[in-house]
């Protein structure tokens, strides 16, 4: 069951521990830099698995590093005020309402620039669905700090950025690139000593904050070019495939799956999006759904045998997810196809 949903503030960083713990915790680790500050919280067994670190670095800047897995399902409110954010996005199955119409479900390594102008954004992840993820958030103080009043805060994607005219949500979209997705690997298995940190991190974030900026404006005056695919590249991809259909009740971890086709990561997610027109975790959803159906109709199994036969853990997850899809429950399904009606 879904929990009910919970209202965090980008200032209150253990909220962020609290809405996948579920109660208030205390962080594991707490270090301290000057005025920067890290908490870093491991998910227990009970709740998942993984780790949560927040830093708060200055007035106006935080950063939320997250690598976790939550064994219940979980939805939750995240009141942006005047805050913007650079979200890098590795592993990620969830759904968010950025308000605006602004609804994004999927799951392929890109970074987003968000400045949801003071509106609420709301946010639906899965049980044991994996997050990945860095997010850089900052104020439009800090920006304007940052950029030191340079010929930058006049260009136009910033001045739009900073915008408070603009209609609705400003959200942007772009690949995450070879530079950017190690960057943000590094934040996320930082493996120094605890006194460097901080300023490791630190580093790292305004590498983050520089490139992003310069992604932005180049974004602006050239289109981005895709990533070309070779023929071995669409073999691998297809083969990728047919491990996933042969694996429904257990597909591999990604890093398994790229070794076993020979890709990495990045192309392997764009890849499954250009030849299937959807992400990898979206097509195997789609494929434990579509051999749901079959199952449902050619098969006498049990719904609960049916569900965890195709790799959903929870029956509630299943039957949610498939009545979304085609719009009656798996067993309204079962009773048509016993009598024939559908």
């Amino acid at each position: 069951m879904t929990d009910k949903q919970k209202l965090i503030e980008w200032n209150l960083p253990q909220s962020f521990a609290e809405v996948v713990f579920g109660r208030k915790v205390k962080p594991d680790k707490t270090l301290h830099y000057g005025e920067a500050s890290s908490y870093r919280f491991n998910i227990t067994e009970d709740v998942g698995s993984g780790f949560i670190e927040i830093i708060n670095i200055t007035e106006g800047l935080s950063v939320l590093i997250l690598n976790c897995r939550a064994n219940r399902s979980y939805s939750y409110q995240i009141k942006n005020s005047n805050w913007m954010r650079l979200n890098f996005s590795l592993e990620h199955e969830v759904t968010v309402n950025f308000g605006a119409k602004k609804v994004l479900d999927d799951s392929i390594p890109v970074w987003r620039l968000i400045n949801p102008q003071d509106k609420i954004s709301t946010y639906e992840m899965p049980a044991n669905a994996r997050s990945v993820w860095v997010t850089v958030a900052f104020t439009e103080e800090f920006l304007s700090n940052f950029l030191q009043n340079s010929a930058l805060l006049n260009s136009y994607p910033i001045k739009y950025l900073l915008s408070k005219k603009a209609k609705g949500a400003i959200f942007k979209e772009l690949p995450l690139d070879h530079q950017l997705s190690l960057i943000a690997s590094n934040l996320l298995s930082i493996n120094v000593h605890d006194a460097l940190h901080l300023p490791y991190a630190l580093a790292k974030v305004n590498e983050l904050m520089a490139l992003s900026i310069e992604r932005i404006l180049l974004s602006d005056k050239e289109p981005l070019i895709p990533i070309k695919l070779r023929p071995c590249d669409e073999a691998a991809i297809k083969l990728a495939h047919e491990i996933i259909l042969k694996n429904l009740a257990k597909v591999p971890p990604l890093k398994e799956l790229c070794l076993m086709v020979g890709m990495n990561r990045n192309k392997l997610h764009y890849g499954f999006k250009y030849l299937f027109n959807m992400s990898l975790t979206q097509l195997v959803n789609e494929e434990r759904l579509n051999s749901a159906y079959n199952l449902l109709v050619n098969s006498n199994l049990p719904l609960t045998d049916i569900a965890y036969e195709v790799g959903f853990r929870h029956q509630s997850s299943f039957s949610t997810r498939f009545k979304k899809k085609y719009g009656f429950s798996p067993k309204q399904l079962r009773i048509r196809a016993q009598s024939r009606t559908f």
